[in-house]
């Protein structure tokens, strides 16, 4: 009869501490979300370009997460962009946005 006592007291413990893990998971990834950020010189919704490519490509941003590798590094979300300026279907992420520009507006 101990052993099961026992046995529920450590569960319940082991439920808690699961709970409790789950919410600083999940803090830590919204700080982190949050540093990428202010690191990233770019913001949701802007224009960039780079014409390293085979031809000039223009990228909408749709989102700015952290990179797990680095606390200083961003990753950029995006969709490419048509010819005439509308959004295609074709997303993107990048990586290292050191080849892209802002577009000028």
């Amino acid at each position: 009869m101990a052993n099961s006592v026992r046995s529920m007291e450590l569960s319940s413990l082991i439920a808690r501490l699961e709970d409790e893990k789950d919410r600083i998971a999940k803090d830590i990834s919204v700080a982190k979300l949050e540093r990428a950020k202010d690191n990233c010189p770019y913001h949701v919704g802007q224009i960039i370009f780079s014409d390293s490519h085979r031809r000039d490509k223009r990228v909408r941003i749709t989102s700015i997460t952290g990179d797990g590798w680095s606390p200083e590094y961003y990753r950029l979300h995006g969709v490419v962009m048509k010819q005439d300026g509308t959004d295609g279907k074709r997303e993107i992420t990048i990586y290292f946005p050191n080849n892209w520009e802002r577009e000028v507006q």
